[in-house]
């Protein structure tokens, strides 16, 4: 038997590369995560969860306000910091 888990994640901000092979994504949890050529996951060549780059912007009770992403470079405000 065949077991689905769905979890609901709150993402205040989603933004994907000029190129359209990167995705940066952050959750209200104050969590940042990139896939880098997110591509290969819709191909099946790999899992999202083995390409993730997940970074923890200070406490997850406090709340990411906005993401910004320039192809290079990553922004995050939160409650508390801007990084």
């Amino acid at each position: 038997m065949d077991l689905c888990i769905i979890i609901e994640v709150t993402l205040p901000a989603v933004h994907v590369s000029s190129c359209g092979r990167n995705l940066v994504a952050m959750l209200a949890s104050s969590k940042v995560v990139m896939w880098y050529d997110f591509e290969r996951v819709l191909r099946g060549e790999v899992k999202m969860r083995d390409i993730a780059l997940t970074f923890q912007l200070g406490s997850p009770r406090s709340s990411s306000k906005y993401l910004a992403f320039d192809d290079r470079r990553i922004a995050v405000a939160t409650v508390s910091a801007l990084l």
